[in-house]
């Protein structure tokens, strides 16, 4: 019987050797881990400045622009906070790429050429109030300023490339860092069971040296559940009959916040899940159970409104003989990465939204603003020849007079588009589509004069928590589009139907018009001054204004038509915590 028990305690000594390799090694390895973490974080923080410093310089530009076609002052006080707000933000990525050589030269030339950039619209301002829009007109024409923006985005894209580059890098060594801690832990574990296998065992065997044993089986466990405490990572430990083995605080935390059940041993982990999501974990334990690891994130709604964002991992414990024993499961919350994440996905979204709005305004100023302004320089040359009597002078004047309502209504226009921006941080309201349709129903006498039939379905959602301007405008639009195009003997119909889905809800406008020919316009629908059919009056403004409108409330348009058949256009917008968001953070 003695070899035997030497044996057995020779084993308990290695056992407890190699636990305590494996807990100093899974203790590094969080280290190790957390501090890849805040790598990640860095290199989001150089992407979300660099977005920043691009979308501010796209404002400078257009504030400096919005200046020279209007004249108002405070675009001006908008260019002087923007562009100081961008000298701020190159300071910050100045100080997040000091320890990077070949991105300190990236950012240099960065530096160089937003600075070109905002010095030219500040003397685009400059020719304003000294020479008038002609002068102005005259500057951006001379094509002085041309490349410093292209300049500027061709370095931020090679220093986001880099910088993207570095992410994935450190992401992969962050993933690699976190695996390492989960087979840290999930080998401690294994060896703690060993361990506690073999300790009572030898209790058992040996009463002389129970107490010792027991204590030291206490040391160990209490050591395992101090690295498990002190982590941000829930981590719950299931058996193969789906029962609660152990878990940390930051389980049981999550527990009672989210669940708001006491975990328990001896419990079965699908009780902890909603009725509703108990057939998809039970089908997830399968596969688990088969060798996959199974990773994903969700997102649950808190009391307040807001979403806390989790990503979960189901990892198979086997034994020895590779035999399923368990199951750990690992979650870990996210909201902050998710946030940034979102936040960035927006800035590009609306950065790309807003280049394409600086190619509209260049397009009115290279064409709609040239025609009357020439025609008025070449009149105005033609009536100093004229003498004062000649008859030919009322005719030139009228002329004059003309152009002059050209260029006022483009301005005019100009305006309008500019204005729906800056009621995007107005005061939002509970609206309801109903009346919002029997307003515009009773204000346009055309709906009545062609006997519109309207049918409307709001029976998923009849109201929506927003701008009142902006989603009368929306609906005006779109309803009078329908009524406007639609085919000659036939009388219209319009349907509008609304479903919600989770935190999105989507609003349907269909006709049985001429419909839209997306083969040659799907390209142009949505743009300013843009017209397929000019067998109606119109300016090419309405779509322009409904698409402005809904992306700035966080949403998107699209369209599908046949002609001859009809057209219908599905618009979704965020509501809830969702739009809050993406519409608060695209306000910024």
């Amino acid at each position: 019987m003695k070899k035997p028990n030497k044996r057995l305690l020779y084993a308990i000594e290695l056992s407890a050797v190699a636990l305590g390799i494996f807990l100093f090694g899974t203790y590094e390895s969080i280290r190790r881990a957390e501090t890849m973490e805040q790598w990640v974080a860095h290199t989001h923080n150089v992407l979300l400045h660099t977005g920043r410093i691009t979308l501010l310089s796209v404002e400078n530009e257009i504030n400096a622009r919005n200046f020279m076609l209007t004249g108002y002052e405070k675009y001006t006080e908008q260019f002087d906070r923007t562009r100081a707000a961008a000298q701020w933000e190159l300071r910050v990525i100045g100080a997040l790429t000091s320890d990077n050589y070949h991105n300190r030269l990236l950012f240099d030339s960065v530096s160089l050429y937003v600075t070109k950039r905002a010095d030219f619209s500040a003397r685009i301002i400059s020719m304003r109030r000294a020479y008038g829009l002609d002068g102005s007109v005259k500057l951006v024409q001379s094509g002085e300023g041309e490349g410093y923006a292209e300049k500027a985005l061709t370095f931020i894209r090679r220093l986001e490339k880099n910088e993207n580059l570095l992410l994935a890098e450190r992401r992969a060594g962050s993933d690699r860092a976190s695996a390492t801690m989960n087979t840290s832990i999930t080998i401690s574990m294994l060896f703690v069971i060993l361990l506690v296998g073999m300790l009572l065992y030898r209790a058992r065997k040996n009463s002389v040296r129970r107490g010792a044993l027991i204590e030291e089986l206490e040391r160990s466990e209490a050591n395992l559940h101090t690295i498990f405490d002190h982590t941000d990572m829930s981590y719950v430990l299931i058996d193969a009959e789906v029962k609660v083995v152990s878990f940390n605080k930051p389980a049981m935390a999550y527990s009672k916040e989210q669940n708001h059940k006491t975990l328990e041993v001896g419990q079965s982990v699908i009780d902890y899940f909603p009725p509703s999501k108990r057939q998809g974990i039970r089908e997830t334990l399968k596969k688990v159970s088969e060798g996959a690891t199974i990773r994903y994130e969700y997102s649950l709604l808190q009391a307040d409104g807001s979403l806390k964002w989790f990503e979960v991992k189901w990892v198979n414990v086997t034994g020895i003989n590779k035999q399923h024993r368990g199951f750990i499961l690992a979650n870990k919350d996210i909201t902050e990465k998710k946030v940034a994440s979102l936040e960035r996905e927006k800035i590009i979204t609306d950065l790309i939204a807003r280049n394409k709005t600086m190619e509209e305004f260049t397009y009115i100023v290279s064409h709609n603003l040239r025609a009357p302004v020439a025609n008025i320089i070449g009149l105005g040359e033609i009536l100093e020849i004229l003498d004062a009597d000649s008859p030919d002078r009322e005719a030139v004047t009228g002329y004059i007079l003309s152009s002059v309502n050209d260029l006022d209504q483009v301005v005019k226009d100009l305006n309008q588009v500019l204005q729906v921006r800056e009621e995007v941080n107005e005061k939002k309201e509970a609206v309801f589509f109903s009346d919002i349709v029997n307003e515009i129903r009773s204000s346009i006498p055309l709906i009545s004069s062609k006997n519109t039939i309207i049918e409307c379905d709001f029976s998923e959602a009849d109201h929506m928590h927003t701008l009142r301007n902006y989603l009368y405008s929306i609906f005006y639009n779109l309803i009078i589009n329908s009524v406007k195009y639609s085919r000659k003997d036939v009388t219209p119909m319009i349907r509008l139907k609304t479903a919600r889905k989770d935190h999105l809800l989507e609003i349907s406008f269909e006709d049985n018009g001429k419909g839209i020919d997306l083969e040659k316009n799907q390209s142009t629908l949505f743009g300013l001054y843009r017209r397929f059919d000019y067998s109606v009056e119109g300016k090419g403004i309405g779509l322009f204004m409904v698409k402005t409108q809904v992306e700035l409330l966080g949403g998107n348009i699209q369209v599908k038509s046949e002609v001859d058949k009809g057209t219908e256009f599905r618009i979704v917008l965020p509501v809830g915590e969702l739009e809050k968001q993406l519409v608060t953070t695209g306000a910024r």
